[in-house]
């Protein structure tokens, strides 16, 4: 085959949606998810470091906002508030009281019957209400996540939710279920769960 035909084929191969592709996030080693920390994107926040934005937009790389407004915060923030990985992280209440809440969501390629893992940071804050939730959605399956902050004032809490894929694409989208003026989103893992190995049997 001549090498301009094997161009041919390899451009064909690019998926049209770079969203959908597995991207390693830096310090994320083997992240399905792209951005996975909110490091990355359009950040033109206001001189309190926060950036409001809407349903449908699409300034944080690999994400697009869902739902209600959503705060994209970076350093030196105003509410004492630091992210758990880097130094960018959500708040899914944005400015407002109460719901309704923001919420985002990504096209990752996956593959059919294949199990995976996503695990998230979920912040609270006891000068805010104290408890947050968040919904996760992917592949038909709904799960909410819930905090169990001690009385801090900025307290991250790991959390983590499976679901096993139906199709080569899968759309994940996390949405604030719970909380007053602060639900915080930060960190967002996405692996294949590896089935156990099978012991060899006893002769």
């Amino acid at each position: 085959m001549r090498s301009a035909d094997l161009l041919a084929l390899l451009a064909l191969a690019v998926p049209i949606d770079a969203a959908a592709t597995p991207r390693a996030d830096p310090g994320q080693a083997g992240n399905m998810i792209r951005n996975g920390s909110f490091e990355t994107g359009d950040f033109a926040p206001d001189p309190g470091q926060v950036m409001s934005l809407v349903a449908g937009a699409r300034q944080i790389d690999g994400w697009t906002v869902t739902g209600d407004v959503l705060s994209w915060i970076g350093p030196g923030g105003p509410w004492n508030l630091s992210a758990s990985d880097g130094t960018h992280f959500l708040d899914l209440t944005d400015y407002s009281y109460g719901p309704p809440f923001g919420g985002l969501a990504q096209r990752v390629a996956t593959r059919p019957g294949t199990t995976y893992e996503i695990s998230f940071d979920l912040g609270s804050s006891s000068d805010y209400g104290a408890f947050a939730g968040v919904t996760v959605s992917a592949a038909g399956k709904t799960e909410t996540r819930h905090s169990d902050n001690p009385g801090t004032e900025d307290h991250w809490e790991r959390r983590s939710v499976r679901f096993t894929a139906t199709d080569d694409t899968t759309t994940i989208t996390f949405t604030g279920a719970e909380g007053a003026n602060y639900i915080g989103l930060d960190n967002v893992l996405m692996v294949p769960v590896k089935p156990p190995l099978s012991s060899k049997p006893k002769r």
